[in-house]
């Protein structure tokens, strides 16, 4: 059920995200808040993890040992957190953008597929007898968590790239962008100024200016080539382009997952306890 509730969550924010960027600076900036506060809560417990596992490398008592045992200082918490808004930052940006270029229902279907595929990978626990038995329990729960979500972000990263290079292929046969007229359809595409969104509108204008930078890069390279009229060549061209654009995305887009349902875990005993609690009281006002 909680995997339901969270893939929902996760689902209606992607949307939301879409929806609103451009619309209004200021449910932009709350977005990107509430996004990265789930992405913090993720990249806090994996500085923490990461100091724990090096200080086992230290020398006992020393003064690396003790700076690396140290948990959640303020350095750590203010680097985790401008981490987590840059990241919050790209993933917000890059939703809006691929909505732009493959429109809703294509975004959607990828989006849903994701968030179930990539919810039970990364949240379910990797245990292996040998490496229980033979490694420190800290450093092999660590490590377990660190590898499932690089191959998610990897995963994730790849289904994107190939889904959505499609588009930018049709693009490449069907239109003349070319270095020369780039940003003419920029402009084109371009959001228009309103009284509120004076920043959303600069960035994603920047956005679409530089992803027709690359289907002009990418044409630029096939003719260098002479392979201009080789549909494959270009959908591996834009692919590898994509593949660099889509990963602070990718790695964003999961940890935001991870983000979630860490969240809801330390949330339901509470729930539970204020549930419980509601439910005594109406049954002694009723017994009254």
């Amino acid at each position: 059920m909680k995997k339901y509730i969270l893939t929902t969550i996760m689902v209606l924010l992607m949307v939301s995200l879409a929806y609103f960027f451009g619309v209004s600076d200021w449910l932009v900036a709350l977005f990107v808040i509430i996004t990265a506060g789930f992405v913090y809560f993720s990249m806090i417990r994996l500085y923490s993890g990461n100091r724990k596992m090096l200080a086992m490398y230290s020398q006992p008592n020393s003064m690396l040992y003790n700076f690396l045992s140290r948990d959640r200082t303020f350095f750590m918490r203010v680097t985790a957190f401008f981490s987590s808004l840059m990241l919050s930052s790209i993933l917000v940006l890059l939703v809006k953008g691929m909505v732009l270029q493959q429109g809703y229902v294509p975004f959607f279907v990828v989006i849903v597929f994701s968030s179930f595929v990539l919810y039970s990978f990364v949240n379910k626990p990797i245990s292996s007898p040998l490496v229980n038995e033979n490694i420190n329990q800290e450093i092999s729960s660590h490590g377990n968590e660190l590898v499932r979500i690089f191959y998610a972000a990897i995963v994730l990263n790849i289904v994107l790239a190939l889904a959505f290079s499609a588009h930018d292929t049709f693009e490449f046969k069907v239109s003349d962008v070319n270095f020369n007229n780039f940003t003419d359809k920029a402009v084109e595409q371009s959001f228009e100024k309103t009284d509120a969104n004076h920043y959303s509108r600069v960035f994603i204008n920047a956005y679409l200016l530089m992803d027709y930078a690359k289907i002009a890069l990418a044409k630029v390279f096939v003719n260098l080539i002479g392979l201009q009229n080789n549909f494959y060549i270009f959908y591996c061209v834009i692919l590898a382009l994509n593949l660099f654009k889509m990963f602070g995305f990718s790695v964003s887009f999961v940890l935001l997952q991870k983000g979630l349902d860490g969240t809801a875990t330390l949330l339901v005993p509470t729930v539970k306890q204020v549930f419980s609690t509601v439910v005594v009281f109406f049954s002694n006002t009723r017994s009254q």
